[in-house]
């Protein structure tokens, strides 16, 4: 399964290139039949010998069919250079557009302030593929953002809330979207937008006002609202009383759906071959310690484990 995946992935990456010099291939193709319609016409034996001396120019032509051949070869030994020109004069908004609308089950990020930013570095330290939405001002205000222009990550710049926006990110063939707009308002109209274009994908929303939150949730268009005041406000108790230490890797919660590749694996299998750690599972209202455990379908696993091992664990879901 996986190595038709990485062959899939290369087919894109072939598709895109073809794409990128789409019109010096399409001129290289019209010299090949042109000079086989010539060659045709004119009778010409294409023996390998008669070949070879057309691809090397020695051939000696006899008659005008003969000539205009050899200049036609010519032409196509010339066309690589036409394809390097066309390359190199599209535009970075081009080959960005072009390289998302190839991409497939990737993921879109909308917005690179600070939850954004730290979002793209994630991805990149998981090998994952991601397309970055920002408005055109961040091309020259956000310094990260020249940075991932430069590290040929594809950068889509315009108003979010554009359906053709979206659809340049090509977000109808995307795995999930993370909206991390520093805007409540506008969070939840590009959520709706989105989730008419893909139905099927998995919309993570950051909202900072509960009401907000509880009015996205209730309305379906987003799968993850994640409210940064709730999820903040424990800590904010807490450090009145205790030292709390925010440089260590989070645990992070996730329920096991009956699809999910670890039902019925053992909680030590997944950890050999992830690197993670599941503490505790939650089986109905219980938690149990996990060591020793068999996972179940709906079983809410406590995992703790740094980026460089969740990229195992994802590897083994994915």
């Amino acid at each position: 399964m996986r190595l038709l995946k990485r062959a899939y992935l290369v087919l894109l990456e072939v598709l895109y290139f073809l794409w990128l010099v789409k019109n010096a291939l399409i001129y290289f193709l019209s010299l090949i039949a042109a000079f086989l319609v010539i060659a045709f016409i004119w009778r010409i034996p294409l023996t390998l010998e008669n070949i070879t001396l057309f691809l090397t120019l020695n051939y000696e032509p006899h008659n005008v069919g003969e000539a205009l051949c050899l200049l036609i070869t010519l032409l196509v030994e010339l066309s690589p250079i036409m394809a390097f020109v066309e390359v190199r004069t599209l535009s970075y908004d081009d080959k960005a557009r072009i390289r998302a609308q190839h991409m497939r089950d990737h993921i879109v990020v909308i917005g690179c302030g600070h939850l954004g930013k730290r979002t793209a570095e994630a991805l990149i330290d998981l090998g994952l593929p991601f397309v970055l939405i920002v408005l055109p001002e961040d091309r020259e205000r956000n310094e990260y953002v020249c940075h991932l222009m430069e590290k040929d990550i594809p950068v889509i710049f315009g108003d979010a809330t554009l359906t053709s926006v979206l659809t340049a990110a090509n977000v109808e063939k995307a795995k999930a979207i993370i909206i991390s707009i520093n805007n409540d308002y506008l969070n939840p109209v590009i959520a709706d937008r989105v989730r008419k274009l893909n139905p099927k994908a998995k919309i993570i929303v950051r909202i900072y006002n509960d009401d907000i939150a509880d009015l996205l949730r209730k309305s379906g268009a987003a799968d993850e609202i994640l409210s940064t005041s709730k999820i903040s406000v424990l800590e904010y108790i807490m450090g009145c009383f205790l030292d709390l230490i925010t440089e260590v890797p989070r645990p992070f919660i996730i329920r096991v759906h009956e699809s999910s590749k670890l039902v019925n694996m053992s909680v030590k299998e997944v950890e050999n071959l992830t690197k993670m750690k599941i503490l505790y599972i939650l089986r109905g209202s219980e938690w149990v310690i996990a060591q020793g455990q068999t996972i179940k379908a709906n079983d809410i696993l406590f995992v703790y484990g740094d980026i460089p091992f969740m990229k195992h664990f994802l590897k083994l879901l994915f």
